[in-house]
């Protein structure tokens, strides 16, 4: 189809329909694209930083990080995945921490390998924290074990 046809093509759509269709749907493209868009802006901030006397977390759509000395830390643990609606178990590393105000921070929660956990930053944690990584197979598990997980959180 040629620039004429489809110019003609167009208008007979266009009188069909009552108004300029090509006009109102570029239009309306602009709404999910600054939906989208709104939605995206709260996470520019997020990260997390471990320093030599810290750890900072800033959440979606937090105006301030969280700073945590490592003496606040209350368990660390490495869980190897988590579990399906049937209980099987899949595959999906990650290192959890929790805290002694009870927030509980995963290293799933952030960008990050998917296959692996970074060794470097475990040792660093467990040594900052003067704590032992315990290893569960799911993070279900962990509040069967004694953990507990933050108030409100559903996993």
């Amino acid at each position: 189809m040629g620039q004429d046809q489809f110019a003609h093509w167009t208008r007979g759509h266009d009188r069909q329909a009552g108004f300029d269709t090509e006009r109102a749907m570029r239009f309306l493209a602009y709404i999910p694209m600054g939906l989208f868009t709104l939605a995206f802006l709260p996470s520019i901030g997020c990260h997390t930083r471990f320093s030599m006397a810290e750890i900072g977390i800033q959440a979606y759509a937090q105006i301030r990080e969280t700073r945590y000395s490592y003496r606040d830390v209350e368990a660390i643990a490495i869980v190897k995945g988590g579990r399906d609606r049937s209980g099987e178990l899949y595959k999906d590393l990650r290192i959890v921490i929790d805290f002694k105000d009870g927030r509980r921070w995963s290293s799933r929660d952030s960008f990050r390998d998917p296959e692996d956990i970074n060794p470097d930053l475990a040792s660093f944690i467990a040594v900052k924290t003067g704590l032992t990584f315990q290893y569960v197979d799911a993070e279900q598990d962990m509040k069967l074990k004694g953990y507990r997980l933050n108030a409100g959180q559903s996993r």
